[in-house]
């Protein structure tokens, strides 16, 4: 039986790799815009880098509240005001 802590930190394991390719997403819309010339494949790719932008951000804010979550509601303003300083 696999362990409930151990179910979730594979879950928050997989949003991590997923914000990774997020990142190699926006970095491949740069480096298109400045390489000049691409294949089709790549160049079709790379025209929605903005895409990776906003999937960061979407996957950050669910890794976000998913922690604050598992921390319990009374931790979650010390929380915010960790982040806000």
């Amino acid at each position: 039986m696999i362990d409930e802590r151990a179910h979730r930190r594979i879950g928050t394991e997989v949003v991590d790799g997923l914000r990774g390719f997020a990142i190699l997403w926006v970095v491949a819309f740069h480096v298109a815009i400045f390489a000049g010339p691409a294949p089709a494949w790549a160049a079709s790719f790379a025209a929605t880098g903005y895409l990776g932008v906003e999937a960061f951000f979407v996957l950050s804010g669910f890794c976000l509240f998913s922690q604050l979550r598992l921390s319990g509601l009374a931790k979650m303003r010390a929380a915010l005001e960790r982040k806000a300083a």
